[in-house]
């Protein structure tokens, strides 16, 4: 059954009048008869009684015309919903991100600014580290992930936007004799390090080794923690000093003090990365909204 046909006796149905529903449909009037002589053909029934200046609906009319309109508006809803669809403004996403990624502020402006453009784009939230998030990305477990840079050897099927750089700052116990002065990172040579839990190469940990590098000196850490919460707790208690990307000052615990470092050039970059093979159009809404975050500034530490 032509969905054309069903517009057509629904438009006449509702106007008794040709002419007038060709007007609504922006087709002629021979166009129109010719749609409901088929539909008529096709059914083996009469739907309406047509004289010489009047038309009007059999009963087989009027009980058709029920099921018509209904047909005619879920193939409208229907067709929005591809529309939307296409616009990648309904579906599923998953999304994974760091832990640190909370405290930069990119997650929940990203996951406010979706929910107010696309209601009906559902997006899971989960919290993996980054290597973990690149396999899962590789092996089609999560659609997007946001983490801190480096990932190693990037391998070619994955799409890298920089969102933030974020300066490298001194986390330090309350008393330590170097908050009296600025700091240095050549000044952290001889100090305990608490760091996270990933290797040369990843994250934030490789940040923090460069960082140290350059300086001149190999970081002696003795503790390592997945969550920067844990890191500052263990700095809090005295066990060591940490550098930790700027948006982590925001995690205020008792006696911990957070310092910027003097002529230090190194920075965090958080990104966010999707399979260039598997972009969907609401994986495509998603990054969009996140750049259009991101050129309004958006994403500057704060």
């Amino acid at each position: 059954m032509d969905l054309r046909h069903l517009r057509s006796f629904v438009a006449v149905a509702e106007t008794l009048h040709f002419s007038r529903a060709a007007e609504r449909l922006h087709l002629v009037q021979p166009a129109v008869t010719q749609q409901i002589q088929k539909l008529e053909a096709e059914l083996g029934v009469r739907l309406f009684e047509r004289g010489t200046r009047s038309v009007r609906l059999t009963s087989v009319g009027t009980e058709f015309l029920r099921e018509a309109r209904a047909a005619v508006q879920q193939a409208e809803r229907a067709r929005l919903v591809a529309m939307r669809a296409q616009r990648g403004e309904v579906g599923h996403v998953e999304l994974s991100h760091a832990s640190s990624i909370a405290f930069s502020g990119i997650l929940s402006r990203l996951l406010r600014t979706v929910a107010q453009s696309a209601p009906d784009l559902t997006i899971g939230v989960t919290e993996a580290d980054a290597e973990p998030q690149i396999q899962m990305l590789l092996d089609g477990a999560i659609d997007i992930a946001l983490l801190r840079l480096p990932i190693g050897t990037p391998p070619r099927s994955l799409v890298i936007e920089t969102l933030q750089r974020e300066a490298v700052m001194a986390c330090l116990p309350s008393g330590h004799p170097l908050l009296d002065d600025s700091i240095a990172v050549h000044d952290l040579a001889q100090e305990d390090f608490v760091a996270t839990h990933l290797r040369e190469g990843w994250g934030f940990f490789d940040t923090q080794l460069q960082t140290c590098r350059v300086a001149g000196f190999e970081p002696r850490i003795i503790s390592r923690s997945h969550q920067f919460a844990s890191i500052v707790s263990l700095v809090a208690s005295g066990r060591g000093v940490a550098l930790v990307p700027e948006s982590i000052h925001r995690l205020q615990l008792r006696d911990v003090e957070y310092r910027p470092l003097r002529k230090s050039t190194h920075r965090s970059d958080i990104a966010m990365i999707w399979h260039a093979e598997r972009l969907t159009p609401a994986i495509q809404h998603i990054a969009k909204r996140a750049t259009e975050l991101n050129e309004q500034g958006m994403f500057k530490p704060r």
